[in-house]
Protein backbone atom coordinates (compact mmCIF):
# COMPACT_ATOMS: atom_id res chain seq x y z
CA UNK A 1 0.00 0.00 0.00
CA UNK A 2 1.48 3.22 -0.90
CA UNK A 3 1.08 6.45 1.12
CA UNK A 4 -0.51 8.92 -1.16
CA UNK A 5 -1.76 12.59 0.07
CA UNK A 6 -5.02 10.86 0.47
CA UNK A 7 -4.16 8.21 2.82
CA UNK A 8 -1.91 11.23 4.56
CA UNK A 9 -4.72 13.55 5.02
CA UNK A 10 -6.89 11.06 6.41
CA UNK A 11 -4.54 9.98 9.08
CA UNK A 12 -3.49 13.24 10.09
CA UNK A 13 -7.27 13.95 10.88
CA UNK A 14 -7.46 10.65 12.79
CA UNK A 15 -4.25 11.67 14.66
CA UNK A 16 -4.94 15.07 15.19
CA UNK A 17 -8.26 13.72 16.72
CA UNK A 18 -7.09 11.42 18.35
CA UNK A 19 -4.61 13.27 20.45
CA UNK A 20 -6.84 16.25 21.20
CA UNK A 21 -9.02 13.76 22.61
CA UNK A 22 -6.76 11.96 24.62
CA UNK A 23 -4.61 14.33 26.02
CA UNK A 24 -6.05 18.27 26.39
CA UNK A 25 -8.11 17.95 29.53
CA UNK A 26 -8.09 22.21 28.39
CA UNK A 27 -9.10 24.34 26.21
CA UNK A 28 -5.61 25.49 25.53
CA UNK A 29 -4.88 22.46 22.77
CA UNK A 30 -3.62 24.98 20.53
CA UNK A 31 -5.16 22.86 17.18
CA UNK A 32 -4.01 25.04 14.36
CA UNK A 33 -0.72 24.91 15.38
CA UNK A 34 -0.98 21.20 15.19
CA UNK A 35 -3.54 21.42 11.82
CA UNK A 36 -0.07 23.68 10.76
CA UNK A 37 2.70 21.10 11.96
CA UNK A 38 0.57 18.45 9.57
CA UNK A 39 0.48 20.88 6.49
CA UNK A 40 4.41 21.52 6.61
CA UNK A 41 4.56 18.35 7.26
CA UNK A 42 2.90 16.88 4.38
CA UNK A 43 5.08 19.16 1.92
CA UNK A 44 8.06 17.50 3.38
CA UNK A 45 6.58 14.16 2.32
CA UNK A 46 5.96 15.63 -1.01
CA UNK A 47 8.81 16.94 -1.20
CA UNK A 48 10.79 14.23 -0.27
CA UNK A 49 9.05 11.90 -2.18
CA UNK A 50 7.55 9.87 1.26
CA UNK A 51 4.35 10.90 2.94
CA UNK A 52 5.25 8.76 5.77
CA UNK A 53 8.51 10.96 6.69
CA UNK A 54 6.37 13.64 6.46
CA UNK A 55 3.85 11.99 9.20
CA UNK A 56 6.55 10.90 11.42
CA UNK A 57 7.98 14.65 11.03
CA UNK A 58 4.89 16.05 12.14
CA UNK A 59 4.03 13.73 15.18
CA UNK A 60 7.54 14.08 16.57
CA UNK A 61 7.12 17.78 16.23
CA UNK A 62 3.91 17.57 17.71
CA UNK A 63 5.04 16.21 21.00
CA UNK A 64 8.26 18.38 21.21
CA UNK A 65 5.42 21.52 20.69
CA UNK A 66 2.92 20.18 22.66
CA UNK A 67 1.93 22.50 25.65
CA UNK A 68 0.37 21.01 28.29
CA UNK A 69 -2.46 23.37 28.60
CA UNK A 70 -4.10 23.19 32.47
CA UNK A 71 -2.42 20.40 33.05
Amino acid sequence: MELNIYYYIAISAFYIVLMQNMLSTSLGFQSVEIVALFVIGGFIGYAMDSYMIGFLFASIMHFLFWSHGGD
